[in-house]
């Protein structure tokens, strides 16, 4: 086995594993928001509807998330992308109004789920790259004749 493939190899078993908890944290995520909103909701607390609509938007986005990983859909990347956007937003919302445990919690578990779509997302961008500036190193350079 070459030094190239052990690499590739690596490299997926690497890539796998980042799925697998990406897909965990997204799924910690979608828990935490749908409890969070039903604390809010149970506590009678004092809370804007666009808080609890957020906590169930970023409920919703990060379960389809998880979906759409699972089964490899060639779209799981637009779904990761807006589930760390969505999951960033929730995650400062809701440490805007920390006054309990309960927001504290979700805060963490949407951050978590927000930096594991990231990294999920930017580790087949730095392949491709890769792949191309190995590509234009390997190229057959033109020679100069004077």
């Amino acid at each position: 086995m070459s030094a190239n493939s052990a690499n590739n190899n690596f490299n997926k078993v690497e890539q796998m594993d980042n799925k697998k908890l990406c897909i965990q944290a997204c799924l910690d995520a979608h828990r935490a928001c749908q409890e969070t909103a039903l604390h809010l909701c149970e506590q009678g607390q004092q809370v804007t509807e666009n808080l609890v609509r957020l906590l169930l938007d970023c409920a919703a986005i990060s379960q389809a998330s998880a979906d759409f990983m699972r089964g490899n859909s060639e779209l799981q990347g637009r779904f990761c992308e807006a589930t760390a956007q969505i999951s960033l937003r929730c995650a400062q919302e809701c440490e805007r109004l920390d006054h309990d445990m309960q927001l504290k919690y979700c805060a963490t578990l949407c951050r978590r789920c927000a930096s594991h779509c990231q990294a999920l997302i930017a580790k087949p961008v730095a392949a491709m790259l890769q792949r191309t500036v190995n590509l234009t190193d390997s190229a057959e350079k033109p020679s100069l004749t004077l």
